[in-house]
């Protein structure tokens, strides 16, 4: 999977650009490289940008517990990594598809690229441009797992592939949102 394959599966109503079906990369290296490399990218930005411009976002956040923030960060990203790919699987098989753990794994590792890269955007004290880049790598997210999705599990109709994104991104937003509670909550 490339750079270009990734925007070509987002922006394709066939999946086109998904390649990772059917190739059957071995899953233990991609899941090191792309899951646990990619999403310390998070943890580490939030880390950095609450130590050194956290007041940007509410005053008084520079002084939050930002290493046990980051590591709390890290743990929910590898628990949605892994319950995207669960959740998938399961909602394939009940709605009378197919997909293999090994797909399933890979969706939920792929789809997640655009919003570990998202949080570069944490790089700038700039927080429209950060909600802006967050956002954009949630609609990139939701594009690959509908695309994926509906590329990866046969058989599958469009209305499916949009459902089970909606309750996979749902699922982990929800799971966000208390995060970023407990941050909130945190002294």
């Amino acid at each position: 999977m490339t750079i270009i394959g990734l925007a070509r599966t987002m922006l394709s109503t066939s999946g086109g650009g998904f390649h990772i079906h059917g190739s059957r990369p071995r899953l233990h290296p991609s899941f090191f490289v792309f899951t646990l490399l990619l999403s310390l990218l998070p943890p580490a930005m939030l880390y950095r940008a609450g130590t050194s411009h956290g007041a940007l976002f509410t005053p008084g956040f520079d002084d939050k517990p930002w290493m046990a923030i980051a590591i709390a960060c890290f743990c929910v990203e590898m628990l949605s990594v892994s319950g995207a790919a669960w959740l998938a699987r399961e909602l394939a098989l009940v709605n009378g598809g197919y997909m293999s753990r090994h797909d399933a794994w890979a969706l939920a590792i792929v789809s997640r690229i655009p919003l570990w890269l998202s949080f570069l955007s944490l790089l700038a004290p700039n927080l429209p441009l950060i909600l802006a880049m967050v956002l954009l790598g949630h609609v990139a997210e939701c594009a690959l797992i509908v695309h994926g999705f509906a590329t990866i599990c046969r058989p599958c109709e469009e209305l499916t592939s949009i459902v089970v994104t909606q309750t996979v991104v749902g699922t982990e937003l929800v799971v966000k949102v208390l995060l970023l509670l407990l941050i909130m909550l945190t002294t």
